[in-house]
């Protein structure tokens, strides 16, 4: 009975370090290989083709506005259809910025697009007549078109918001690109980049709303001068 008790613990003791052998050598995979694999991040789109997305958006709902208030197309005076739409970046009018700006469409004799007033729950609908730019200046560099109108306008009453005698008051069109700048120097047609401009006081700015009306609205004689 003691050596066969004595054989069982020998064997006993040899499984038991049997397997202790077994689970110490298991090998371990590398800590790297455990890790899931992360996709890898999506490439940024570029400056340019954010404000030209945004742009598109800005222009589907200058679109629906139009359609709801049955107005013309290109905000009802522009006759045939644009020579020329390309995304901005920002307007200015005098003091006032506009953030969120639509696609500008550029024809034979005016250039068109809508402003968001800053403070005022309206959108403006701007028909810039070239022949009415003042001091226009269309620029590669700062990838914009200013000039002054030499009038108040209508729906820019608040006083200081644009002031046609302050040198410092000007209308912008910040343009998306250099190459959308370029593009519109091509046309030929908008003062800064083929000649001086001449004319009479034309320019207008309207507001879309229900109740608006779709012709081009009158400037104020207020400010007037040229």
């Amino acid at each position: 009975a003691k050596r066969d008790a004595a054989m069982d613990a020998k064997i006993a003791a040899v499984l038991a370090a049997a397997g202790h052998k077994k689970t110490g050598t298991r090998a371990r995979q590398p800590a790297a290989s455990m890790k899931r694999q992360r996709p890898p991040k999506p490439v940024r789109p570029s400056l340019s083709e954010q404000l030209a997305s945004i742009g598109a958006s800005a222009g589907s709902i200058t679109d629906e506005i139009r359609k709801t208030h049955k107005l013309d197309d290109h905000h009802g005076t522009a006759s045939g259809k644009p020579l020329l739409r390309v995304p901005a970046r920002a307007f200015t009018v005098g003091k006032l910025e506009c953030r969120y700006p639509s696609p500008v469409q550029f024809f034979a004799d005016q250039c068109t697009y809508i402003f968001n007033h800053p403070h005022e729950s309206k959108q403006i609908t701007m028909e810039m007549y070239y022949r009415d730019m003042r001091q226009a200046v269309l620029s590669e560099g700062t990838r914009s078109l200013r000039f002054k109108i030499d009038h108040l306008l209508d729906k820019f009453t608040t006083p200081g918001d644009y002031n046609p005698h302050d040198r410092n008051h000007y209308i912008t069109i910040g343009l998306a690109s250099v190459a959308d700048a370029r593009a519109v120097a091509a046309l030929g047609r908008v003062p800064g980049a083929s000649g001086s401009a001449s004319g009479n006081g034309r320019s207008a700015a309207s507001m879309l709303s229900g109740s608006a009306s779709t012709g081009r609205l009158g400037l104020s004689s207020g400010g007037g001068g040229g």
